[in-house]
């Protein structure tokens, strides 16, 4: 109501730029944790596992060990409610100096939601920049991919993980939406 308040007021009553903008960043910074809180009602967490930095000497065998690891440790991490299929991982070796790509299904069932989501991760390599993608196919069996985050020498798998861990929520999210929404 204080937004709508002084917003609206009189003219002096009305917030500075700076106020305005710190008052923003607070909305911003609330709607996010509402979020985070919507999708950790969906993972109950189980055990929370550590990853270190694998060095970048082979930036082929760093990413996939990176990729396997994320998935490993989101699948530990919510053993209670989620789990990769068995035979579904696949890995495109084609144009491995440019791209790593991982598909695999995971499988989410948990107090009577359940939804199964093709997973998609890519790494585009380029030579001054590598970037990690993950998506889905869509209804219509087309491929939609977002960027995750960029991976430098300093990028610890962590920062990976965190990133995926939320991507991967959102995207169960948005499946049992449509499942709810289905006829």
């Amino acid at each position: 109501m204080l937004i709508f308040d002084r917003a609206f007021g009189s003219l002096d009553n009305w917030w500075s730029m700076d106020e305005l903008l710190n008052h923003l960043n607070r909305i911003d910074a609330l709607l996010v944790e509402f979020e985070t809180a919507q999708l950790n009602t969906l993972f109950p967490i189980t055990t929370t596992t550590t990853t270190t930095l694998l060095p970048l000497n082979d930036l082929y065998a760093r990413i996939v060990a990176l990729i396997a690891r994320v998935k490993q440790q989101i699948a530990e991490q919510y053993s209670t409610c989620i789990k990769w299929s068995d035979g579904n991982n696949k890995w495109s070796t084609k144009n491995k100096e440019i791209e790593v790509r991982n598909t695999d299904e995971l499988i989410y069932d948990y107090q009577g939601q359940h939804c199964t989501i093709a997973i998609i991760v890519s790494v585009k390599m380029e030579f001054d920049q590598t970037t990690l993608l993950l998506g889905s196919t869509t209804k219509d069996g087309t491929i939609e991919l977002k960027p995750l985050c960029s991976l430098n020498k300093e990028t610890n798998d962590m920062d990976v993980s965190r990133y995926f861990d939320n991507a991967v929520k959102k995207l169960v999210r948005e499946k049992l939406k449509q499942a709810c929404s289905s006829p």
